[in-house]
């Protein structure tokens, strides 16, 4: 996967050719400052990540990923990835054969705490 930037005020884009640690399909995505973030979907092989689903942030600045927390189960299929506040939420997706109907959040303050889930 590449990640394409658009050029200071010209109409092309360039490839800044860096590599994420996995390749990642179907997977939600959202922004924050020059972070984006890669969350569920499938790894490059189309089976599901073995555990939780994975989770990787790049930073547009220094062109770097980091590997984050896997999810606490799998968010397949295009879950919705948002950002409230300094949390992360993913919503919805699919795991294996079933919706999820649960939500995942993730404080950005305390990353190496790790996800936790609302099935209210």
């Amino acid at each position: 996967m590449d990640i394409y930037a658009l050029q200071n005020g010209e109409v092309r884009w360039a490839s800044n050719g860096s590599t994420p640690p996995s390749g990642i399909s179907w997977a939600g995505v959202a922004t924050q400052g020059a972070d984006i973030y890669i969350i569920g979907g499938r790894n490059d092989t189309w089976t599901t990540a073995d555990g939780g689903g994975p989770a990787m942030k790049y930073n547009f600045r220094n062109q770097s990923w980091t590997t984050m927390p896997n999810l606490k189960g799998r968010r397949d299929n295009g879950p919705s990835v948002f950002i409230l506040g300094n949390k992360i939420y993913a919503a919805g997706g699919h795991q294996v054969y079933y919706r999820k109907d649960s939500v995942d959040e993730l404080d950005l303050d305390d990353v190496k705490a790790g996800w936790t889930v609302d099935s209210r």
